[in-house]
């Protein structure tokens, strides 16, 4: 029978992208066959693996059902310059803290420590919190929803406009945000970002200490984006075009 494809010129520190989610079992067998392991994955051998592909928001790019089926709303107006505390049934970490608790802003970003209402020159430094910024700016959120996964993880679905103020039901800044137990990821911090519509992908985008990038990268509409951290959430590498395979 034919052999499949051998992949012995690539020698590469750069994820392998492969159009299915067969992409980890490709370099397992490169690896198998050459005894050479110069192909890096983006992500650990772990329950939930990191693949390639982009993958759309669970429950669509623009306005649907609230709560999605499943999920507890916890925002159904639209408020400017707020945020929502939620709770993690598992301990994340992101600059050297773990964090059993995340705060949603309604200038679409993720702090911890503490949660911000801060809206403008928003920034790596600004605000002075652990975060992470999914297109932030004076925006505002209408429809925020959670989904959790025993303790393997948490969804967030956020519906919000690259304005002060929006419709309810009718929003161009679509995210689903889940944060994973670092037990189901090989002991490594992991965000997945699922983008819809995004009409405000000129914001701040990247994942910060209180003062400086991790890493940052070019945000897009209707993009898949894995965030992947250290044990501690010291070092960061977001990938563009990843999922979370779970």
């Amino acid at each position: 029978c034919a052999l499949p494809i051998l992949f012995s010129s690539l020698a590469s520190n750069t994820p392998m992208r492969i159009s299915n989610n067969k992409t980890l079992n490709v370099y397992n067998y490169f690896d198998e066959l050459t005894g050479v392991s110069n192909v890096v994955a983006p992500g650990p051998a772990a329950l939930y693996s990191i693949v390639a592909g982009t993958k759309a928001p669970t429950y669509g790019a623009g306005g649907g059902t609230y709560p999605p089926s499943g999920w507890t709303g916890i925002q159904n107006a639209s408020v400017d310059d707020s945020f929502l505390t939620i709770s993690l049934p598992f301990t994340f970490y992101l600059a050297g803290t773990g964090y059993t608790t995340t705060y949603m802003g309604s200038n679409t970003y993720l702090t911890f420590s503490a949660g911000s209402a801060l809206y403008a020159s928003l920034s790596a430094s600004n605000p002075a919190l652990p975060k992470f910024m999914f297109g932030a700016a004076d925006n505002s959120y209408q429809r925020v929803s959670t989904y959790t996964s025993g303790t393997n993880y948490v969804r967030i679905r956020y519906e919000g406009t690259a304005a002060t103020g929006g419709t309810v039901g009718s929003p161009n800044i679509v995210l689903e945000i889940t944060l994973f137990n670092p037990s189901v990821t090989g002991g490594n911090n992991v965000l997945e970002l699922l983008v819809g519509t995004h009409n405000r992908t000129g914001g701040a985008f990247g994942v910060a200490n209180t003062s400086t990038y991790y890493a940052s990268t070019a945000l897009s509409a209707n993009q898949s984006y894995v965030f992947q951290g250290n044990s501690t959430g010291t070092s960061w590498t977001i990938f563009t075009g990843y999922n979370v395979n779970y």
